[in-house]
């Protein structure tokens, strides 16, 4: 008879906790916001050297409501000298300290330069890979070469995009390279290019020129032992 009664005493007790627990969360159910961003123009930017700067702006909603004038911007762009810029772009966060942000990246280029700026990968540019099969370049890739004012351009990839845009592994696994260019000829010392991803550098740089009148530059660099890249580069007009 007694576990009989304790028994009743603790359902009743469950009843009574489950009943408590449905009227404290009853109608408290709410819906969280969260702060969006929307970047005017394009991720990527290209300014004329030593132009004025005009970022293309932004807009931020929370809950239907501009909330603008309260995102703030990280980064700083120098248009008197070359490079790539980043700004990133913060939120307020939400009454849940939550919050949103984007990026844009700035290039700054002298477009009177006739070596420096943005140059295409041409169509016909092939790899020879270590069986000795040459394989066509697919893709519109870009490469980009910034001056360093003596005479020298910093190349974003000697490989031509073929690992870092065409398979997609990465910025990483770009060459990066220093070239001199002078008149018609083009030079690059192999012990000072870089692929960080895989800690090396390419074994040789020849068959090298450049047309000023085409914008087209030519070479081939050997990597990896047995690898050889052909890749001609073709100069964008830039406005």
């Amino acid at each position: 008879m007694k576990k009989r009664i304790l028994l009743f005493m603790a359902l009743a007790a469950s009843v009574i906790s489950f009943s408590s627990c449905e009227k404290e969360t009853e109608g408290k159910t709410r819906t969280t916001y969260y702060p969006t961003i929307q970047l005017n123009g394009n991720s990527t930017v290209y300014v004329n050297k030593g132009t004025q700067y005009v970022d293309p702006g932004y807009k931020s909603y929370l809950n239907g409501e501009d909330v603008s004038s309260q995102v703030t911007v990280q980064g700083t762009v120098n248009t008197a000298e070359s490079g790539v810029y980043k700004l990133n772009y913060f939120t307020i966060e939400n009454e849940d300290g939550f919050g949103s942000s984007a990026s844009r990246t700035v290039v700054v280029l002298d477009f009177s330069d006739p070596i420096e700026g943005i140059y295409a990968v041409d169509s016909k540019v092939s790899f020879r890979d270590y069986g000795g099969t040459i394989v066509n370049f697919k893709g519109d890739f870009e490469i980009m070469l910034i001056g360093n004012g003596d005479g020298t351009y910093n190349v974003s990839d000697l490989f031509g995009g073929w690992y870092d845009q065409g398979a997609g592994y990465g910025s990483a696994y770009a060459c990066k390279a220093v070239m001199e260019i002078s008149g018609a000829n083009v030079s690059v010392d192999p012990e000072k290019t870089s692929v960080a991803g895989w800690g090396d550098s390419i074994d040789d740089f020849h068959d090298a020129s450049f047309d000023a009148s085409t914008g087209a530059l030519v070479y081939q660099a050997d990597y990896a032992g047995a690898m050889t890249f052909h890749v001609t580069l073709v100069k964008q007009t830039l406005e």
